[in-house]
């Protein structure tokens, strides 16, 4: 019987991140409904809300969130994810991690 210390389900971006951060001190499982690289994050609306080039701002991504996210987003969430997306986009690039930059957004 095979044991594992965490069990994540679905192998988009946030699974296979988390199995990433996991898999230096823990035995980490993925289950996934077909291949490891079929998830769904590249097709996600808008992918990761970045700040990436100087002509672009946090409260532009923000607003935009919250008209993607019909009134339902969480205001501290939100800012959160977005002020640390770029962190977490050169994160992913540096893990080689497929299609990591299609993954970026511009503001609508």
């Amino acid at each position: 019987m095979l044991k594992y210390d965490t069990l994540i389900i679905g192998s988009g971006l946030a699974g296979l991140s988390a199995a990433l951060k996991l898999a230096d001190h823990q035995k980490v499982a993925v289950i996934t409904k077909k291949a490891l690289l079929d998830g769904a994050s590249a097709w996600a609306q808008g992918g990761i809300a970045a700040v990436l080039s100087p002509e672009d701002s946090w409260d532009e991504h923000i607003q935009d969130t919250y008209i993607a996210g019909a009134g339902l987003c969480e205001s501290a969430a939100t800012r959160f994810v977005v002020e640390n997306g770029k962190d977490a986009i050169d994160w992913l690039i540096q893990q080689a991690f497929p299609s990591a930059a299609m993954l970026t957004t511009t503001t609508i």
